[in-house]
């Protein structure tokens, strides 16, 4: 979890919409369209190709339809991303409730709540408003670039050239913004998990006189998670002034190259237009370089935390809530007595684990009352466990022919676990869970 790639990019375009994704690398179009319409008409009054009313008039309406194509633009992209973060989230939050209780054994509470807080609020806030940078620079230098190489193809060399030293930068600088950002990420989970276990356990800290302790723990990995921020933003400032100077420097080149190849002697006012044109699309990319590497590789860092959203997206869930044989047990109003049969049952708590219930064979008659003694770890608990089917039995292997666990002569691992669990209650070691008596406790909805 938390590993970029293109496939990344693919599941949040998809679930932002590939229509409205269509709409918006239209809108960009659109919109650069535009940005290079106003600069050539400008540079055609200048050179009197145009009077002055008819310049005006251009001008004017250009204007207008770049604050209308700028607004729809912006509108379009927050409120689709944040669309994607409102599904993300609501399917995360059905996946954790409906995931087998080994998840929340290997998953500490901190971590779950990591991806509840941190990377969706990620995904709220950071990601639309970096993302929408990354698309508006990227469709600005593709322009840029597009109108420079028509211009004047003599300009394509320096582009290219800065373009792949860019590159360059990118590739070397890139692992250590990586790096940083993700020991800042990893060092943050166990911070809201220490707080959490400290605020639910501030009694017995305090009895103990670990309150100390427990703010000297919380400073140094304040401290551990400190250095990795800073860290990530210290090599960022130092990728983004490699790239501007580079830019710069290729800039200068550029200028020279096209006010080089002006011809003095040339009268025509539109060659000095379009030289002029020329230049300020040079200009205009100075700084939007560096800006827009940094922001790229601050993107896809960021975007560690999507990738994480949809891992907890994919997580396995239990068995289905209702299946197509319940509705007749409902009929017959079963279970009638509550007879239980264990037979050949083995159970592991995850699949590359061994073996913690081994051939175990249990027969419980109606209203027969049972202890089952034990030490720590002897399966006490697993066998309730089995019983709510909190953990599912093994039936992989020799031991799969003839293993179930019947109630009323009826086997309940094919049964849906709405009736099943509805079916059944238990008084845990923590005496309520709700405020009230013990039957509201077992029996919530009074069923």
């Amino acid at each position: 979890a938390g590993k970029v790639s293109l496939k990344t990019y693919g599941l949040l375009f998809r679930q932002a919409g590939l229509v409205f994704m269509l709409g918006l690398v239209c809108l960009y179009i659109l919109l650069q369209f535009g940005d290079v319409a106003f600069g050539r008409i400008l540079g055609a009054w200048t050179a009197g190709e145009f009077d002055q009313g008819t310049s005006l008039g251009a001008l004017g309406g250009i204007a207008g339809y770049m604050i209308i194509m700028y607004q729809l633009k912006n509108m379009a992209f927050t409120f689709g991303f944040l669309n994607a973060s409102k599904k993300y989230h609501k399917k995360m939050l059905n996946k954790v409730i409906r995931s087998p209780v080994a998840f929340f054994d290997i998953n500490p509470v901190g971590r779950i709540l990591n991806r509840f807080s941190n990377d969706i609020g990620v995904l709220d806030k950071f990601v639309p408003h970096i993302g929408l940078d990354v698309f508006d620079i990227l469709f600005t230098v593709g322009s840029v670039v597009i109108t420079l190489s028509i211009i004047d193809p003599v300009l394509i060399g320096p582009l290219a050239g800065a373009l792949v030293m860019i590159g360059i930068l990118l590739f070397f600088f890139y692992p250590a913004i990586k790096q940083t950002k993700g020991y800042d990420l990893a060092t943050r989970g166990p911070l809201y998990s220490l707080l959490s276990s400290s605020i639910s356990g501030i009694v017995i800290i305090r009895t103990y006189g670990q309150a100390d302790h427990l703010k000297e723990r919380f400073s140094k990995m304040l401290h551990t998670n400190t250095k990795g921020n800073i860290n990530f933003i210290l090599s960022s400032r130092i990728l983004g002034f490699c790239v501007d100077l580079t830019y710069n420097l290729t800039a200068i080149g550029m200028i020279y190259i096209t006010a080089g190849r002006i011809n003095p002697n040339d009268t025509n006012s539109s060659s000095g237009a379009i030289a002029a044109f020329s230049l300020a699309l040079i200009l205009s990319l100075t700084g939007i370089f560096q800006h827009g590497v940094r922001q790229f590789c601050q993107t896809n860092v960021l975007m560690s935390a999507a990738a994480r959203v949809q891992a907890y997206c994919a997580l396995p869930s239990e068995a289905p809530l209702t299946c197509p044989g319940d509705q007749a047990l409902i009929e017959k109003k079963w279970p009638n007595s509550g007879d239980i049969d264990f037979h050949k049952v083995y159970m592991r708590y995850r699949p590359e684990t061994p073996l913690v219930i081994q051939d175990l064979n249990l027969h419980a008659d109606s209203g027969q009352k049972i202890g089952c003694v034990g030490r720590t770890g002897a399966g006490k608990s697993t066998i309730i466990n089995m019983l709510f089917r909190l953990q599912e039995i093994d039936r992989i292997g020799d031991h799969a022919e003839g293993s179930f666990i019947k109630v009323d002569y009826t086997d309940t691992q094919p049964l849906g676990l709405q009736l099943w669990r509805g079916n059944i209650s238990i008084i845990t070691q923590s005496r309520f869970i709700f405020t009230g008596t013990v039957r509201q406790n077992v029996d919530p909805l009074g069923e």
